[in-house]
């Protein structure tokens, strides 16, 4: 991972630890609430919540690429109520019931930002809104670089998952 990777990365973590409050005050319940209604990267980037997404990574705002990532960050990452420390690919072929592997197929092929937001809400709300921020959004954001993210996850989910043919 580059510098500039590292930093994207710590600023959406202490992006998502200020929209999740622990401390039982919660000012951004509001904030989460309407990155969730967002249908597209484009109703993102009209949330308060999604500029101070990019205040904190110090994103760059002249690279298209970089600001669909980010919103479709802030949109996915705002689904995840409960923080789990495993890689989002062990935790889809763990959880019970197990996530199909049609879906997990059908999810490695989305190449389009909004779509691929809709996919990873999908496995989210399957995981009963369970997630690894850090591993979404590092995976998010180099999504469309390569088949190297989707490779890994591939690796990490066929690793992890029942095998259904006993022999």
């Amino acid at each position: 991972m580059t510098d500039n990777q590292k930093n994207l990365l710590d600023g959406v973590m202490s992006w998502w630890h200020t929209i999740h409050p622990d401390n039982g005050y919660d000012p951004y319940n509001g904030e989460r609430a309407e990155l969730r209604r967002c249908h597209s990267t484009s109703d993102v980037m009209f949330i308060s919540a999604y500029h101070l997404l990019l205040e904190k990574t110090n994103a760059n705002r002249e690279d298209p690429m970089q600001l669909q990532s980010l919103a479709t960050v802030a949109r996915v990452l705002s689904w995840i109520s409960v923080e789990d420390t495993r890689s989002f690919a062990e935790q889809l072929a763990t959880n019970e019931p197990q996530f199909q592997p049609v879906r997990f197929r059908r999810l490695l092929e989305t190449t389009e930002w909004d779509e691929l937001g809709v996919q990873l809400i999908r496995a989210l709300q399957f995981t009963k809104r369970t997630g690894n921020p850090a591993d979404l959004a590092k995976s998010i954001m180099k999504w469309n670089h390569g088949s190297y993210v989707k490779e890994h996850w591939a690796l990490d989910y066929y690793r992890h998952a029942k095998n259904e043919k006993k022999e």
